[in-house]
């Protein structure tokens, strides 16, 4: 199991997120001119393979693959470089099932939602989007691809909550005070940094998100939203 990553020899006097902020730039710059050419190659192909069903799939494939990246790489900017959320009245009934969808593309797992009227939270949706494809992989993770993730979004007095609860082996004590730190992961792959982009959009909200529960039976992460209003007009 890898916990933490020594950032040490890189740049002994730079905290792991200033360390970031330094390579996430020429990563993006990097990275993204190739995956353009990658999509720019399966919309051709698309055009001239269409007929062909195990082609269509393939290139579906390679189209979720090069969001994954995309969602890595836009991850890492939004953990180095601030943006101050927008939030507007976001319809989790529809928004969660859809990010869902988009982590579990081969339909493998089996997914359950539980929205307590109103389906609203207040929050920015692509950084919300992105947050819940975050805590939704490492679920999926936890479980090795197989397995029940269920979902629940609740209110209290002064807060929208949604807990995500998998069926995967729990985190090590060793590893849960320190799980949404950079560099940090219980996964043999990966760079630990998706939980620390969570938190990250959590602070930026003035939420918080945390390990509500870890057992051998599973895990329950749970992220606190503000309400900024109690009756939203429209839902996005």
């Amino acid at each position: 199991m890898k916990t933490s990553a020594d950032t040490s020899s890189v740049a002994p006097n730079l905290a792991p997120l200033d360390v970031l902020g330094r390579v996430s730039a020429g990563l993006a710059h990097d990275l993204r001119t190739p995956l353009t050419i990658v999509r720019n190659a399966v919309y051709l192909l698309r055009r001239s393979n269409s007929d062909d069903p195990k082609i269509v799939e393939l290139l579906d494939m390679i189209d979720a693959e090069t969001d994954a990246m995309n969602l890595i790489l836009t991850g890492l900017n939004e953990i180095t470089h601030s943006r101050n959320p927008e939030p507007e009245a976001i319809d989790v009934a529809r928004v969660l099932p859809e990010v869902a969808a988009r982590v579990d593309v081969n339909n493998l797992m089996e997914w359950k939602f539980d929205f307590d009227p109103p389906s609203i939270v207040w929050c920015d949706l692509p950084q919300f989007t992105l947050m819940m494809n975050k805590v939704f992989r490492n679920a999926v993770a936890a479980m090795k691809g197989q397995g029940q993730v269920a979902v629940r979004v609740r209110h209290d007095k002064d807060n929208d909550i949604i807990e995500v609860r998998d069926r995967g082996p729990g985190v090590a004590e060793a590893v849960r005070s320190n799980l949404f730190e950079p560099f940090v992961t219980t996964k043999q792959t990966g760079m630990g940094l998706g939980l620390t982009y969570a938190r990250e959009i959590m602070r930026r909200h003035g939420g918080k998100i945390e390990m509500a529960e870890s057992s051998p039976g599973g895990a329950v992460i749970r992220i606190s939203l503000p309400r900024v209003a109690e009756e939203p007009l429209q839902a996005q």
